[in-house]
């Protein structure tokens, strides 16, 4: 379910971080980090996964960094029950500047490209949607 409305602090957290959040301050803050060639401390979206799976509340923030070094800043927020994803997307001159989506289950799936193997990550949200959230290259 895309949605502006928000019921749990992520949006403030988010609105938080400087519109030049570098991939540096990313590494240092243990985010989850795509750079479109690599991806880094993806062990911590495991621990998320298995926490799900376990019914404990948790949250984990990812950063994604496109080739003009721009990041794309989201949380992933599991309240014991619901699967939150906001995606702040206030640096790509959008009128829009968080997208949320809520879901009940997060699942991986291994894909090829040009001879190489990456595992990526879909949140299933309420409405049956298939989302991306992390691409683990």
């Amino acid at each position: 379910m895309k949605s502006m409305e928000n019921d749990y602090k992520v949006i403030e957290d988010l609105s938080m971080i400087p519109y030049n959040y570098s991939f540096e301050q990313a590494l240092r803050n243990n985010d989850i980090i795509f750079d479109q060639l690599r991806s880094y401390n993806v062990k911590r979206l495991h621990e998320f996964i298995k926490n799900i799976e376990h019914g404990i509340s948790d949250n984990v923030r990812i950063a994604k960094f496109v080739y003009d070094g721009k990041a794309t800043i989201a949380y992933l927020h599991f309240n014991g029950e619901n699967i939150l994803y906001t995606i702040d997307i206030s640096r790509f001159n959008s009128d829009l500047k968080f997208i949320t989506y809520s879901g009940s289950k997060l699942f991986s799936h291994t894909e090829y490209n040009k001879k190489k193997e990456y595992e990526v990550y879909y949140l299933i949200t309420n409405t049956h949607e298939v989302v991306e959230v992390f691409i683990d290259a």
